[in-house]
Protein backbone atom coordinates (compact mmCIF):
# COMPACT_ATOMS: atom_id res chain seq x y z
CA UNK A 1 0.00 0.00 0.00
CA UNK A 2 0.91 3.68 -0.38
CA UNK A 3 3.69 3.05 -2.92
CA UNK A 4 2.49 5.59 -5.53
CA UNK A 5 0.40 7.81 -3.28
CA UNK A 6 -1.12 7.77 0.19
CA UNK A 7 -4.36 5.78 0.16
CA UNK A 8 -4.19 4.26 3.66
CA UNK A 9 -4.05 6.81 6.48
CA UNK A 10 -3.43 6.58 10.22
CA UNK A 11 -4.73 9.14 12.70
CA UNK A 12 -2.22 10.62 15.12
CA UNK A 13 -3.78 12.20 18.21
CA UNK A 14 -1.16 14.81 19.02
CA UNK A 15 -2.81 15.84 22.28
CA UNK A 16 -1.29 12.61 23.64
CA UNK A 17 2.18 13.35 24.94
CA UNK A 18 4.01 10.51 23.15
CA UNK A 19 2.36 10.70 19.74
CA UNK A 20 4.72 13.21 18.15
CA UNK A 21 7.51 10.65 18.53
CA UNK A 22 5.20 7.96 17.12
CA UNK A 23 4.51 10.15 14.08
CA UNK A 24 8.22 10.87 13.59
CA UNK A 25 8.99 7.15 13.72
CA UNK A 26 6.22 6.38 11.20
CA UNK A 27 7.68 9.02 8.87
CA UNK A 28 11.19 7.58 9.25
CA UNK A 29 9.88 4.07 8.53
CA UNK A 30 7.98 5.24 5.43
CA UNK A 31 11.09 6.94 4.03
CA UNK A 32 13.22 3.89 4.78
CA UNK A 33 10.77 1.46 3.18
CA UNK A 34 9.85 3.69 0.22
CA UNK A 35 6.16 4.36 0.74
CA UNK A 36 4.03 7.46 1.25
CA UNK A 37 2.97 8.09 4.83
CA UNK A 38 -0.75 8.79 5.05
CA UNK A 39 -1.27 10.80 8.23
CA UNK A 40 -4.21 12.65 9.70
CA UNK A 41 -3.22 14.70 12.72
CA UNK A 42 -5.78 15.78 15.30
CA UNK A 43 -5.46 18.07 18.26
CA UNK A 44 -7.87 17.11 21.00
CA UNK A 45 -10.84 14.90 20.20
CA UNK A 46 -10.80 12.68 23.30
CA UNK A 47 -8.80 14.62 25.89
CA UNK A 48 -11.34 14.44 28.70
CA UNK A 49 -12.09 10.76 28.08
CA UNK A 50 -8.37 9.90 28.11
CA UNK A 51 -7.82 11.84 31.35
CA UNK A 52 -10.79 10.19 33.06
CA UNK A 53 -9.76 6.70 31.89
CA UNK A 54 -6.23 7.19 33.23
CA UNK A 55 -7.52 8.43 36.57
CA UNK A 56 -10.02 5.58 36.91
CA UNK A 57 -7.50 2.92 35.85
CA UNK A 58 -4.63 4.27 37.91
CA UNK A 59 -2.14 4.92 35.14
CA UNK A 60 -0.29 8.06 34.11
CA UNK A 61 -2.39 10.61 32.26
CA UNK A 62 -1.26 10.35 28.60
CA UNK A 63 -2.60 13.79 27.64
CA UNK A 64 -0.19 16.70 27.15
CA UNK A 65 0.19 18.80 30.27
CA UNK A 66 -1.07 22.02 28.67
CA UNK A 67 -2.60 23.51 25.54
CA UNK A 68 0.81 24.95 24.74
CA UNK A 69 2.37 21.47 24.84
CA UNK A 70 -0.36 20.19 22.52
CA UNK A 71 0.17 23.14 20.18
CA UNK A 72 3.91 22.39 20.11
CA UNK A 73 3.22 18.78 19.07
CA UNK A 74 0.77 19.94 16.45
Amino acid sequence: FNREKAIVFNTYQLYLADKLETLKEAHRQAKQDGYWLGAKIVRGAYMEIEKARAEKSGYKNPVCSSKEATDKNY
